[in-house]
């Protein structure tokens, strides 16, 4: 992208759900932090043992579950995206993850989840102007132009996990994944018509995941690696007509395709990359807990037999870092008051973007609100920047708000004892 095509985009209107110009170069659009507690230790979670973390971390956690367990997560990205002296704002609302689990005794515990893996929904419509001058008679052709790219990768998951032994608890998971972008280019002449070229890239893949946790002493850790297979990618251009001279309402327009073969669809190959992560956490004491996190997202052995034209850049491996804690004033009291028993934390992720010299970096600070003796809510709030070493001029700071409801009980109680 050059920097007359940046500026465009800069100045263009953008009271739309958007996100991020970086997200633009990767496959699905920009990662996120998937469940609450997370999400307030700077995106540490595979250590951590925790029943509201269900499978989204490793799905050997589901074998830490002894209790039917819900969650919830809601984030509220705002970014602001900067060129040199030009800016403009984003905001998008985004559900992050629904799951549930169940234990069923001595089978282990089965979970389910719909996830947002990625996502990214970016939109500009330039200012009308001049489209192309002839340089002989000096005529000149007005309009505009608009773009929009609406991408995302969406996951339906279930999973299994057993307590096996309190230092080795395995988990498996099947996933069905769903990848999509949407591509639309309009060209608007001003008393003439135009057109819209648009490309959707539909994949419906399937993928497995694997994990163990435990517990050894004070110390927990977590393990999972996740492999995509590969499967048929289809890609459908459509080429359409735009008339705004037969439509009656400002600013609609009638389209039609331009000729009877104008939509195509072609058929091809692809396999996103597998991954990957480690994570530990140390519990200093009931007060205090910290996590690390380190996870690889293998971009380089993604491979793909569609033109180089839609899947044109060479993309790195991404490695995420994260470290996190969480402080309870006083969890051993019996009758503690209400802020003594919430939740403190804070934490801090970096992370390499699957194109060369891009990355991110944030700061991470919440709150847990617990809900009686079997519910909490998770309130999380991140800060961070996005940056290229290879495109200085371009500059996103980015704000994140995410709300996490989470609750759960025992499926069978033991009878009262009479004496």
């Amino acid at each position: 992208m050059n920097k007359a095509t940046g500026i465009a985009l800069l100045t263009s209107v953008a009271l739309v759900s958007a996100q991020s110009l970086f997200g633009l170069k990767y496959p699905g659009g920009l990662s996120s932090t998937k469940t609450g507690l997370a999400s307030r230790l700077g995106g540490a979670g595979i250590g951590m043992e925790d029943p509201y973390l269900l499978m989204a971390h490793t799905p050997g956690n589901l074998g830490n579950i002894n209790q039917s367990v819900y969650t919830l997560k809601l984030s509220i990205d705002y970014n602001r995206i900067k060129q040199n002296d030009l800016q403009n704002d984003f905001l998008r609302v985004v559900p992050d993850l629904v799951g549930f689990a169940f234990p069923l005794g001595p089978v282990g515990t089965v979970g389910v989840g719909f996830s947002k893996e990625r996502g990214n929904d970016y939109y500009y419509k330039s200012a009308e102007g001049i489209l192309a001058r002839n340089p002989i008679t000096n005529d000149s052709i007005t309009g505009w132009t608009g773009f929009n790219r609406k991408s995302g990768i969406t996951i339906w998951e279930a999973g299994w996990g057993h307590s096996a032994l309190k230092m080795v608890r395995p988990g498996i998971s099947y996933r069905r994944f769903y990848y999509s972008v949407e591509d639309s280019r309009v060209t608007k002449i001003n008393n003439f018509g135009g057109t819209s070229d648009s490309l959707d890239i539909k994949q419906a893949g399937n993928a497995i995941r694997g994990g163990i946790s435990g517990t050894i002493g004070k110390v927990s850790y977590g393990v999972n690696a996740t492999y995509n297979f590969s499967g048929d990618v289809t890609l459908k251009t459509t080429v359409l007509d735009i008339d705004s001279s037969k439509s009656k309402v400002s600013n609609s327009f009638i389209s039609k395709s331009i000729h009877a073969n104008a939509p195509a669809t072609e058929t091809y190959t692809l396999q996103l990359p597998p991954s990957g992560g480690v994570g530990v956490s140390y519990k200093a004491s009931e007060k205090l807990v910290v996590a690390a996190d380190a996870s690889m997202e293998m971009w380089e052995q993604a491979w793909t037999d569609a033109p180089k034209s839609v899947f044109y850049t060479t993309y790195q491996n991404a490695l995420s870092a994260s470290v996190g804690a969480q402080f309870i004033p006083a969890p051993e009291l019996l009758s503690p008051r209400y802020f003594e028993k919430m939740r403190y934390s804070g934490g801090v992720r970096f992370s390499q973007l699957p194109v060369e010299g891009d990355f991110e970096f944030a700061l991470n600070a919440g709150l847990g609100l617990p809900l009686g003796t079997s519910g909490l809510v998770d309130i999380a709030f991140e800060g961070g920047a996005r940056r290229s070493e290879i495109l200085p001029d371009y500059k996103e700071n980015f704000f994140k708000f995410s709300f996490t409801t989470s609750g759960g009980k025992a499926w069978k109680k033991k009878p009262a004892q009479v004496y």
